[in-house]
């Protein structure tokens, strides 16, 4: 079993004297239902409604009131529950905007009751047909791939444990060391899909989760018809096949993945792959402080839902742990969408990545945070501080003196210098840190970067 961090984050919420009803998003397959189904647990009572379903569906065109619908819904199961007692989880709820809509009158008329919704292709149907959110009157969580801190409390929870003991200035014996940074590899090497996970936790064996894989992304390919039109369905087709390919790269929309289709296709292609949380495209922006100035004009960065269907789509079948520097694998871009996935999972909140890109030349940093009020610069990268010229550009302008490198070396802190003379602090960290990655940082900022 894998426990998922948002579990807390529901139990919060189920005691929060103003619950609102709650929308839980993400991609396909990254494990919705099993958290609700799992969270259940700590209620009475569980009716679970799937909208996939036209009798269930049907439901929700009968009521008038919240009320009335809280009592057809009973009568159709053949249930007395207490509302106070109850979750109500209803899935696939963009198959309806009448339930949609059901949402705000079961929040007035009786908030009591505990109410979770999911929909992995919500915004994508909210967008084509015309429906929304009742304002004010719902909340939304985001729900990622398993993360790497899931992962080892599941594969490996003694090695969980060394990873949440870990500190800024803390002396982390080599060898432990090596087995977080073993035990990283494995992870991005199998994905955070929840069945891949579990198989692999199970059994030890990359073999056979390639039949898992393969179901995954078919069924991404097969829900381009639900997306869109038959005529469109051919772009979004050709932007899940090729997506995978292009994870950690800027892209441009004009003939996309070898296509010859236009740049206004694609781009509308990829723009609802990115509503369905199927792809995530950073956004490129030249500011060096906070508020991050994103900019239509130059391309984004694409990074896939998940590293093992990545690495699935490349054809990487063969695990080797003696490898060289994790960031040289498939050119460096398998350690960024590794690393755009932890990012990613750590927030409940929408998703939304930021790059830095120079206003002239091609200086370019990976990753843009926003932590304690400060742009902090992450780059993905073994070598030297003094070999990274793109973070010392920024550096030179940026207000604040802290930096940030994600590597396979240990954790330390770096007095570090730009070619014009600018003093810095850089954080290293190592793979294996990025499920506490907004933490540690946050840590070293408040701190004012202090010597390791």
């Amino acid at each position: 079993m894998i426990k998922r961090r948002i579990e807390s984050e529901l139990a919060a919420w189920k005691s929060s004297p103003d619950r609102k009803p709650l929308i839980l998003r993400g991609a396909r397959q990254v494990g919705k239902t099993y958290t609700v189904n799992a969270f259940a647990s700590s209620f009475r009572s569980y009716i679970r409604l799937d909208l996939e379903r036209p009798a269930e569906r049907s439901l929700f065109g009968r009521a008038g009131s919240g009320r009335e619908l809280w009592e057809t819904i009973l009568l159709s199961k053949g249930f007395v529950f207490d509302p106070r007692e109850t979750l109500l989880f209803i899935d696939e709820i963009q198959n309806s905007p009448d339930a949609v809509r059901a949402l705000r009158f079961l929040h007035e008329d009786l908030p009591e009751l505990a109410v979770i919704a999911a929909g992995s292709l919500f915004e994508v149907f909210a967008h084509r047909e015309g429906f929304s959110a009742p304002v004010g009157r719902v909340r939304n969580l985001y729900l990622s791939p398993v993360d790497f801190g899931e992962y080892l409390a599941a594969a490996n929870p003694p090695l969980r444990r060394v990873l949440e003991d870990i500190r800024i200035g803390g002396e982390l014996p080599p060898e432990r060391h090596v087995l977080l940074t073993d035990a990283f590899r494995r992870f991005a090497f199998v994905g955070g899909m929840p069945e891949a996970v579990a198989r692999y936790v199970e059994r030890g064996s990359f073999a056979e989760l390639g039949p898992i894989y393969d179901s995954i992304f078919q069924g991404y390919v097969e829900d381009a018809e639900k997306y869109a039109s038959r005529a469109k369905a051919k772009y979004l087709s050709q932007a899940v096949d090729r997506a995978p390919f292009h994870a950690g790269e800027r892209i441009s929309y004009e003939k996309f993945g070898g296509s010859d289709f236009r740049s206004r296709e694609m781009k509308e292609a990829l723009t609802t792959l990115e509503k369905a949380l199927i792809v995530h495209l950073a956004a490129p922006t030249t500011s060096v402080r906070l508020p991050f100035r994103e900019s239509g004009r130059r391309p984004p960065k694409l990074f896939f839902v998940d590293a093992g269907l990545v690495r699935f789509r490349l054809g990487l079948k063969d695990f080797n742990a003696e490898g060289g520097p994790f960031d040289d694998l498939y050119r460096g871009r398998m350690a960024e969408q590794i690393a755009a996935q932890e990012i990613l999972a750590a927030s409940f909140e929408r998703p939304r990545l930021h790059f830095w890109a120079r206003e002239t030349g091609r200086a370019e940093v990976d990753f843009l945070l926003d932590v304690k009020g400060l742009a902090v610069p992450l780059e993905i990268k073994s070598g030297k501080p003094g070999r990274m010229r793109s973070l010392a550009v920024f550096m030179d302008n940026a207000d604040h003196p802290f930096a940030v490198r994600i590597s396979d070396d240990p954790i330390r802190v770096d007095e570090a210098k730009t070619p014009a003379g600018k003093t810095f602090r850089l954080l290293s960290l190592p793979f294996y840190g990025l499920p506490r990655l907004r933490e540690l940082i946050g840590n070293f900022v408040t701190g004012g970067g202090v010597r390791s």
